[in-house]
């Protein structure tokens, strides 16, 4: 699954600022392995992946970040239910010095998890919510929170929350998928009479996509 991966992938991203000791105190280290498995779970090399969990699950040091890479695996085999267990088990023996964006990304992806497959939207917002409270830039969270309360016919619960995801979305991540967002919310705007509001949006995404790309 394509969010899971990313969502994931952002957890490094994130570590610097989200995870520093100022933000939480001092938080376990992300262990070494979890990189080279990580690795190993894209290139869906499902056998070398589960024993190599299997070992991992041994060291109670390395059993949350474990149980976080066996629902990655777990959604890669398309076993939605077995990776929404798995997460709820790394939530109720969640560490107290868990990394922060991990405990973000955690709940983030349970919320999805419950809105796509296993829950309700009322799970789903809740743990949004959660994930949001730990990190308020967290832009996935933000965009599937505003599809959640779109399907609510919540309309001004779900521009806000789409205007914030589009505010903290960084240029030339998931190009792809803010596109999509900006349209999503253009279109709801649109919907609800505010046709100067959607224009707006609509100028400034063609004008951020004309701008050269900035370089290191």
């Amino acid at each position: 699954m394509t969010e899971l991966r990313v969502a994931l992938a952002l957890v490094d991203v994130a570590m610097g600022a989200a995870c520093s000791p100022s933000a939480r105190g001092v938080e376990r280290p992300v262990p070494e392995w979890v990189g080279p498995l990580r690795s190993v779970i894209a290139r869906e090399e499902f056998e070398s992946a589960d024993d190599e969990l299997a070992r991992r699950a041994t060291d109670p040091a390395d059993e949350y970040f474990a149980a976080c890479l066996r629902a990655e695996l777990h959604v890669k085999r398309a076993d939605y239910d077995a990776a929404a267990a798995e997460l709820r088990r790394a939530l109720e023996r969640e560490p107290t010095d868990a990394p922060r964006a991990w405990r973000a990304w955690l709940r983030y992806e349970l919320g999805y998890l419950s809105f796509q497959y296993v829950g309700t939207p009322q799970q789903a917002l809740e743990l949004y919510g959660a994930a949001l409270a730990l990190d308020p830039r967290h832009y996935k969270a933000l965009q599937h929170r505003g599809h959640v309360h779109a399907g609510l016919s919540a309309w001004e619960q779900a521009a806000a929350d789409w205007r914030r995801a589009l505010e903290c979305w960084a240029d030339g991540v998931e190009s792809a998928e803010r596109e999509r967002t900006a349209q999503a919310l253009a279109g709801l705007l649109r919907e609800h009479g505010s046709e100067r509001e959607a224009a707006t949006l609509e100028q400034a995404e063609r004008e951020r996509l004309a701008r050269p790309a900035q370089r290191d």
